[in-house]
């Protein structure tokens, strides 16, 4: 039986930073009599919204509408079947804030300059600079592949030669994996708490065995 002159490892690195950026996902719904009458209050919360962020000297690049939704509110009723009660209107906005500056104030001007109209559909915190966490990542898949090849090759009472292929796991996404640690919000003082954000790495290496 031919001895394999080669071993293949797969080693996995995990590194965490700090988030430095929250992004928001701002909607403003109304429901009223008639489609106009939602569309115009809707737009009217909306850009309520906007001007608060405004005064908060917001880079207008870091916020863009992401959805708009016009639809009749139906109810069944006996006899006659689904019948409409009222148009809704919902938009909403993506906003990237500095998790250093203005975010916690940025959520209270938006509840208070839409009001009962808006919506806080999701918040997420991230790194906007993945690079350095994400090459730390890569160092320690480096460090257990190369670590457990060599045990291996003891174990067979060899030793590892020069490397033959390096390449990322099909399992490792090329963005980081970011994963939101804390999020606590107080229901008076509204404290974001954003943890850390990890970042993950997957290497598989294959060495010529000595």
């Amino acid at each position: 039986m031919e001895t394999s002159n080669t071993i293949t490892v797969t080693g996995h690195g995990a590194a965490s930073q700090a988030p430095d950026t929250l992004t928001l996902n701002i909607g403003v719904e109304t429901v009223r009599a008639s489609l106009t009458e939602a569309y115009q209050d809707a737009a009217l919360s909306m850009r309520a919204v906007q001007s608060a962020l405004d005064k908060l000297e917001l880079d207008r690049k870091d916020s863009s509408t992401s959805g708009l939704s016009l639809r009749a509110e139906t109810a069944w009723q006996e006899g006659k079947g689904n019948v409409t009660t009222g148009y809704n209107c919902s938009s909403t906005l993506t906003v990237r804030l500095s998790l250093q500056g203005v975010a916690e104030q940025a959520i209270a001007a938006i509840i208070e300059a839409g009001g009962d109209d808006v919506r806080l559909n999701g918040l997420q915190p991230s790194i906007s600079d993945p690079a350095e966490v994400a090459e730390q990542a890569r160092t320690l898949a480096w460090a257990d592949a190369a670590r457990n090849a060599a045990h291996f090759a003891e174990l067979a009472g060899r030793s590892l030669g020069k490397v033959l292929e390096i390449a990322e796991s099909q399992e490792h996404s090329p963005h980081p994996l970011e994963r939101m640690d804390k999020v606590t919000f107080s229901a008076i003082s509204m404290p974001i708490e954003a943890g850390e954000s990890a970042v993950t790495a997957s290497v598989r290496v294959t060495w010529e065995l000595a």
